[in-house]
């Protein structure tokens, strides 16, 4: 996998049918698996997240543990165990009924840790991630004590979602851990049956910590922060809560709308990155924006357009409402650049520059090829 972060950051490391838990607010199926844990073995880490054994997913590759010299590096449990494949081309792990539904949305997490488990970390190993029969991503080990994660936003086209390990010829398959999260339909209406995202990064924006996890998002989306000496940090410790849209909007956590960076000396808000060598790089961005002043009974406002290196997107003038989340996204991706800028611009007449409190950056999957249904033929 290569490294998809144009900044250094830092990530906490922190179903058999009876398996499946729901743990968000909304009961939706909250499955999170240990690979290489003792079949029939489950437990709750410090996080509150359940955790259950990779046995019942699939029958093949062996269970491994990492070295004893980086046990002390690793603060999550699920890292100190893993499902190494030295046999076959492709191993795949099932995920079925009651977890994954026909037709819904997931969140679909992949973690590796090497540890050296093996005792090779003098050699470099590199293996691809498939989601199905469709390539997800490539995992590239460089050291043994990184940690590895992808993620994907993915239509199950089936009862069932795959999880697979392909070797190319460079050293041994594995994976430490696999979470399973569904979404609402009504998130990310770029992903549907015949295209999954592929999360590039996830940041959370004007917050003084390192990232932010469940149970502080009750979904487990996982957000960096980025920060910048060109923006001003802005919380909203002394309001309420942020409220969200109504129920058909596109949402994210309050605890991260309710931090936002405004531009120190400028009236723009600039987010730049270049491509990735060698992928197809169709990058779907997502913006989420609320006004964290009260402005109202005052002179002052807000608005700004949106720019993608110099065309305006979407068309729409923003105002952001006050403690109300929204978000700007498209449904198709972005043209295609040699190297691209988002640009948050104030309107002439505002008097308050742009504000943005969380990005999300997403590449394409393209679902070549769709799995029918067992069922069908019935």
């Amino acid at each position: 996998m290569d490294s998809r972060v144009w900044w250094p950051f830092l990530i906490i490391f922190a179903m058999a049918s009876a398996g499946a838990r729901a743990q968000s607010t909304d009961s939706l199926v909250f499955l999170s698996i240990d690979c290489g844990l003792e079949p029939g073995s489950s437990y709750v880490d410090p996080l509150n997240i359940s955790y259950v054994s990779d046995s019942g997913f699939i029958d093949t590759g062996v269970n491994r543990n990492i070295s004893d010299a980086y046990l002390s590096d690793v603060r999550s449990q699920k890292l100190r165990t893993l499902r190494a494949f030295p046999n076959g081309t492709r191993n795949c792990y099932t995920i079925g009924s009651p977890a994954v539904a026909r037709g819904s949305k997931y969140l679909l997490r992949a973690w590796f840790f090497y540890g050296n488990y093996d005792g090779l970390s003098s050699q470099l190993q590199s293996f691809e991630l498939h989601l199905g029969v469709n390539y997800w991503d490539r995992v590239n080990v460089t050291t043994a004590e990184s940690l590895y994660w992808t993620e994907t936003i993915t239509v199950a086209t089936a009862g069932y979602l795959s999880v697979c390990l392909v070797n190319i010829g460079t050293g041994t398959p594995f994976i430490s851990g696999i979470d399973l999260r569904q979404l609402k339909d009504s998130l990310y209406p770029a992903a549907n049956e015949s295209r999954s995202l592929v999360l590039f990064n996830r940041w959370n924006l004007g917050e003084e910590f390192d990232y932010v996890r469940y149970p502080y998002d009750p979904i487990d989306w996982v957000w960096d922060l980025w920060n910048s000496s060109e923006w001003n940090w802005n919380d909203v410790s002394t309001h309420s809560t942020v409220r969200n849209l109504p129920q058909d909007s596109f949402q994210v956590p309050s605890v991260v709308m309710q931090t936002a960076v405004t531009p120190m000396n400028s009236s723009s808000i600039v987010l730049a990155w270049d491509p990735i060598p060698g992928y197809a790089n169709q990058f779907f961005p997502v913006l989420h924006i609320s006004e964290i002043f009260d402005l109202s009974g005052t002179n002052q406002s807000r608005q700004f357009n949106i720019y993608v290196n110099g065309f305006q997107w979407l068309g729409d003038i923003m105002t952001p409402s006050y403690l109300y989340s929204d978000s700007v996204y498209s449904l198709g991706p972005l043209p295609s650049f040699p190297t691209y800028n988002i640009s948050l611009e104030a309107l002439s007449n505002s008097t308050l520059p742009p504000i943005l409190n969380a990005f999300e950056l997403y590449t394409t999957m393209s679902n070549t090829s769709v799995p029918s249904d067992a069922g069908d033929g019935m």
